[in-house]
């Protein structure tokens, strides 16, 4: 008799690090014509120095300090989601701290600077 529980999806999915992964549900996919959000999604809300800075009111900020953070997110990420296969940086803050999270995880970092360039690639032909 087949299994009625449905088997794990192991294919590649892409990943998102946000600042905040409550503030970002639903709505937001919807409106880029996403149906299924996708589940591998992990905010930074828990780190210290990133939600401190561009969350909250703190006017200076450790920049190691936020690349240990989203270096560790990323990891986390990877651990609770390993088909994984791309990573989007989806907030605006995070652009500077995608070479070191590519380093680190090895996969493709796609953040608001990697679409910017390929709009202008394809419009400045």
């Amino acid at each position: 008799m087949p299994s009625t529980s449905p088997a794990p999806d192991t294919r590649p999915c892409i990943g998102i690090i946000t600042a905040d992964s409550q503030s970002l549900g639903p709505k937001h996919f919807a409106g880029l014509g996403i149906i299924r959000p996708p589940r591998a999604v992990i905010g930074l809300q828990g780190a210290e120095e990133f939600p401190a800075v561009f969350l909250g009111s703190k006017t200076t900020f450790d920049p190691v300090k936020v690349q240990r953070e989203m270096i560790q997110a990323s990891r986390t990420l990877l651990q609770d989601y390993p088909q994984v296969g791309a990573v989007i940086l989806e907030c605006t803050n995070m652009p500077p701290y995608a070479r070191a999270v590519q380093h680190d995880s090895g996969l493709p970092v796609f953040d608001v600077l990697t679409m910017i360039h390929y709009v202008y690639q394809v419009v400045s032909r």
